[in-house]
């Protein structure tokens, strides 16, 4: 029989500000200080934590925590947005990267947007096997581009998986958020029991 995903953590590094949902946004916005300088530096952190709650709030089922990065406190200009998710499948499903590839091997089509880039791989995180899936996308109406990377961290001998997610609109910080990706993905731990 599988296992669930009874505990876990996840490492942020520098300039990361991050919050549980179920907590909600008193915590993140009463840290706005910690990531950036001045008033209107904090101004912006704020009106971005409360754009990320606002625009992921339907996902609060399966997100266990939303984040944005923060590298430069003296702009507070965020660069990249973070959710991590704890999915699973039913108990005795055996979740391995085998068994997740063929859900992500075609990048997902959706009304309105060109897939510029996409692409799939797998590897190994500290928690477990892994599929990347990193793309661009671009909104056909608006122009404009997300650039993000998806980490879905399949612990061996569990049913349930975590997925990171890290995306920015910025090109120029596409390499700087996919280096930010793969720390918080290999941050990661979790503990397996019985649920």
């Amino acid at each position: 029989m599988t296992q669930a995903i009874t505990k876990w953590k996840l490492g942020l590094t520098e300039g990361w500000l991050a919050w549980r949902p179920a907590v909600g946004v008193e915590a993140p916005l009463s840290t706005v200080a910690e990531f950036a300088d001045g008033e209107e530096a904090q101004a912006r952190v704020r009106a971005s934590v409360e754009s990320v709650e606002a625009t992921t709030a339907d996902l609060d089922g399966w997100i266990e925590m939303r984040g944005i990065w923060v590298p430069d406190r003296s702009t507070g200009q965020p660069v990249a947005t973070m959710t991590m998710e704890h999915l699973g499948e039913a108990p005795g499903t055996d979740t391995s990267v085998e068994w997740f590839m063929p859900f992500v091997r075609k990048a997902p089509r959706v009304r309105g947007v060109k897939v510029v880039h996409y692409d799939v791989a797998s590897t190994e995180t500290n928690a477990g096997p892994a599929v990347i899936a990193t793309y661009t996308l671009l909104n056909k109406r608006t122009g404009e581009a997300i650039i993000g990377v998806d980490w879905t961290i399949l612990p061996v001998g569990s049913h349930e998986f975590m997925k990171v997610q890290v995306t920015t609109p910025y090109s120029a910080m596409a390499d700087a958020m996919g280096d930010q990706s793969a720390v918080l993905a290999n941050n990661l731990s979790v503990t397996l029991g019985d649920a």
